[in-house]
């Protein structure tokens, strides 16, 4: 006996061929789903999610933990991951039959009794049931599989994990202590009859075979893929993966996705889409997206994609359950957009008063896909950068219009702490690296949106017609959409000293982009702004904000420009407002601008003040 199970340890760690295409290289979204908290649901982690596709809408079950530590799942669907920041959750305890101690759930559909099917842990394995997956509160009341823990588990199980093949049943789990186990039944007797589980592959490194395993058939195939997660250098979490060619066969490691250093997936074959560092150093439990939602567990393995749970790099340690997971996506075929120049984040400080004197903001989002974007517009919050509390703006207020489709008001906000996905406003601010919001700014406003491709505006206005300076901005929240912006535009009053109108973008990507920058002033008088408002002669300057905030380039009379004719050209090509004949004194540039952070300052000649309207367009 010793021997034949030695040779399947042998069997199990040599390398494998397979259809996975190795070795594999992903890129990871920014964080796509967070904790969110309510009166009766104090939560700090969201994890182990498990996820299908069905009815036109991303369906998720996850664990759930609170400030005390207890467990509990969550429900939430959405009809694109761009939604998902926006998604209400459903708490499954508001069922009084699922609460209590139960976690880490795997949903599928079984077809031989038309079912949906929700697996879970608590702490055996357990199961219940629905006919409508978008019922959350339908699930029948838990079942364990098994009467009593078997005598085969010595040490202890976790995180179960179902899948059928043609005849079959089979029930998959670890116990953190090295072991890997299986259990089967017939479909014709599922949910029942389940065999005492055996070990199928162990090692002596409990840390090799730890938890968190997915086993999946690969579509078109006669093989099966398992990953199972592992703790490697410094304690992070990666996954290991096996094949075989039947469920009740034995396991063979795939090669180049087995370790550390080669991966399925983890901190070694994980990039962000920028290319720089992700945002967790873990890669954690997770699913992936199916092809189907039905007992089958099919998967294609020439599209993997990867919904995991992980921890921001900087997060203080705390105990297991208090870590705060959050959900993100992998993928090993992202849009190719992350290396290409864009205009990704962009901003505008600016003096807001009433009337004509309001600060209104306009974007583009070009291409065919959603986009994240957040907005904020931040008063208070300016204190921290040099301004006077009696100059700024102490309470903004922010309204998003839909410019394509009779500008309605699509979102407003008045305090950002009023949202009820702030954990998400608040955590994707530092992400996109933001500066965060002081915690004694309570006024300042935020929106964490998904917005179709379109032109956009936003107006910012002072609570009961206060006036103040006002620092607006919109970030790209995933920059590995196709979707981008082109243009931002904000119409504000430029008056003098910090009352200036400040413009600032971020110039994305590994190559150079040609960048038209414009303050109009007098061909404001075409669109309603009366002439004693407008700023009469508008000029500026560009900053290297990457470099020191030198200025690299300045313009007071657009005429006066070598390029001239380039900057009429340009902005005809790119839909910008045309520029009235008689108004040679608005500002621009035409320049072609490295990857880094720029800004730009439009004020007036001889300290005047008056409205302008400040422009970036990507002028490729």
């Amino acid at each position: 006996m010793r021997f034949c199970l030695f040779l399947a340890l042998i069997f199990a760690h040599a390398a494998s061929a397979s259809s996975v295409p190795t070795p594999l290289t992903w890129t990871t979204s920014r964080p796509l789903v967070f904790p969110e908290a309510d009166a009766a649901h104090p939560i700090v982690s969201v994890k182990d999610p498990s996820v299908v596709y069905y009815n036109s809408k991303w369906q998720v079950f996850a664990t759930t933990a609170d400030t005390s530590g207890n467990w509990s799942m969550v429900y939430l669907n959405f009809p694109s991951w761009e939604d998902a920041v926006t998604a209400k959750p459903f708490y499954l305890d508001q069922d009084a039959g699922l609460r209590g101690y139960h976690c880490a759930p795997q949903v599928f559909y079984f077809r031989p009794q038309n079912k949906w099917y929700l697996i879970y842990q608590s702490p055996d394995p357990t199961y219940s049931t629905t006919d409508d997956i978008e019922k959350p509160g339908s699930w029948t009341a838990p079942k364990h599989f098994f009467a009593q823990t078997p005598p085969t588990i010595v040490q202890g199980w976790i995180d179960f994990w179902m899948i059928c093949d043609d005849t079959h049943a089979y029930l998959f789990c670890s116990d953190d202590h090295g072991r890997y186990y299986r259990s089967s039944t017939t479909l014709a007797d599922f949910p029942n009859g389940f065999s005492d589980p055996v070990v199928i592959m162990q090692d002596s490194n409990a840390f090799n075979l730890f938890e968190g395993s997915c086993v999946y058939h690969l579509k078109g195939q006669n093989e099966y893929l398992c990953f199972i997660e592992a703790l490697g250098s410094g304690g992070h979490r990666f996954f290991r993966a096996f094949t075989s060619d039947r469920l009740d066969g034995t396991w063979t490691a795939l090669d180049q996705a087995n370790n550390w250093d080669t991966p399925f997936a983890g901190a070694n074959n994980v990039r962000a889409a920028d290319g720089g560092t992700p945002w967790s150093a873990d890669i954690s439990h997770g699913e992936l997206l199916r092809d189907g939602y039905d007992e089958t567990m099919t998967v294609d393995p020439t599209n993997l994609s990867f919904l995991y749970q992980g921890t921001d790099r900087n997060a203080a340690q705390a105990s297991y359950s208090q870590l705060p997971y959050r959900l993100a996506l992998l993928q090993t075929h992202p849009a190719a957009v992350s290396d290409q120049p864009r205009v990704a984040n962009i901003s505008t400080r600016a003096y807001c008063s009433a009337g004509d004197r309001v600060a209104i903001g306009g974007f583009a989002v070009n291409g065919s896909d959603p986009k994240r974007v957040l907005i904020r517009a931040i008063g208070p919050g300016l204190t921290s950068f040099g301004l006077n509390a009696s100059e700024v703006l102490a309470d903004p207020v922010v309204e998003v219009h839909d410019a394509s489709h009779g500008n309605a008001i699509i979102a407003t906000n008045d305090n950002w702490g009023d949202n009820a996905n702030v954990v998400a406003i608040q955590e994707l601010s530092g992400i996109v690296n933001a500066s965060a919001i002081p915690a004694g700014d309570t006024t300042s406003s935020a929106l964490a949106l998904t917005l179709q491709p379109g032109l956009y505006s936003f107006v910012v206005r002072g609570q009961n017609a206060s006036s103040g300076v006002v620092l607006l901005e919109v970030y790209e929240i995933d920059d590995t959409s196709p979707s981008r912006f082109v243009n931002i535009s904000t119409r504000a009053y430029a008056a003098t000293g910090n009352g200036a109108a400040f413009a600032g973008f971020v110039v994305a990507g590994n190559t150079p982009k040609k960048i038209l920058m414009r303050a109009l002033g007098p061909t404001l008088s075409a669109f309603g702004v009366q002439d004693a408002d407008l700023l009469k002669d508008p000029t500026i300057e560009l900053h290297d904000a990457s470099h020191g905030n030198v200025v690299i380039a300045s313009n007071d009379n657009w005429q006066e420009n070598a390029n001239a004719s380039d900057v009429i050209a340009s902005g005809a090509r790119v839909g910008a407002t045309p520029m009235a004949d008689s108004d040679t004194k608005s500002a621009a540039l035409l320049m072609t601008l490295p990857p880094g952070a720029y800004s730009f300052v439009a004020r007036g000649t001889n300290d005047s003040a008056g409205v302008v309207l400040i422009e970036v367009y990507d002028a490729d």
